[in-house]
C-alpha cells in the first residue's frame, strides 16, 4: 500500500475512535422508547395489565381460526376444511397454553416470584404463534391481511373535466 493509501486507513480509524469516544453530550439524541413486549413492565399491576392485554389477543386471532373453521363446515368446503383443521387444533392448543400462562402469571406475582417475566414472556410468544396461525387460516380462506391503525377514508372522484 501507498503512504497515501496508509494515511487514509489512519485517519478513518481515528475519526471513529473519537466518535467512539465523545462525550455523551455530544452523541446523538436516541430514538424515543417504544414499547416493546419483550421488555418486562416495573410493577406489578402493568404486568397483570399486559398479561390480561396478551391474552385477549391471543383469544380473538384463535375464536377467528375457530370461526374459519365453522364457515367451512357450514359451506362443507372440504378444501378449506382440510386446511383449517390442523390451524384450528394449533389454536385450541395456544388458547390452552395461554390461559395456563395467565394463571401462573397472576400466582406469581402473587407470590412476588421472578418467574411472573417468564410467564409474561411466554403469553407473548403465544399470542405471536396465534397471529401466526389467523394470518395461516385466512390464507386458507382465501382473505388477504390488511392491518391498519386508525381510520381509513376513501374518496372517489370522477373523471377530469367531466360533470
Amino acid at each position: 500500500m501507498s503512504v497515501r493509501r496508509w494515511a487514509c486507513v489512519v485517519a478513518a480509524l481515528a475519526a471513529v475512535a473519537a466518535a467512539c469516544a465523545a462525550p455523551e453530550a455530544q452523541r446523538p439524541a436516541e430514538t424515543p422508547y417504544v414499547w416493546d413486549p419483550l421488555v418486562p413492565p416495573a410493577t406489578d399491576r402493568e404486568r397483570l395489565a399486559r398479561g390480561d392485554a396478551e391474552l385477549a389477543r391471543l383469544r380473538a386471532d384463535a375464536s377467528a381460526v375457530l370461526a374459519g373453521l365453522d364457515e367451512a363446515r357450514a359451506e362443507r368446503d372440504v378444501v378449506r376444511l382440510a386446511c383449517l383443521d390442523e390451524r384450528a387444533e394449533a389454536a385450541r392448543v395456544l388458547l390452552r397454553s395461554g390461559e395456563g400462562a395467565s394463571e401462573s402469571l397472576a400466582g406469581a406475582i402473587a407470590r412476588a416470584d421472578v418467574a411472573a417475566d417468564a410467564e409474561l414472556a411466554r403469553l407473548g410468544a403465544l399470542r405471536l404463534r396465534a397471529r401466526e396461525l389467523r394470518t395461516e387460516a385466512e390464507a386458507c380462506m382465501g382473505r388477504a391481511t390488511y392491518e391498519a391503525d386508525g381510520k381509513t377514508a376513501v374518496r372517489a372522484t370522477g373523471p377530469e373535466g367531466k360533470k
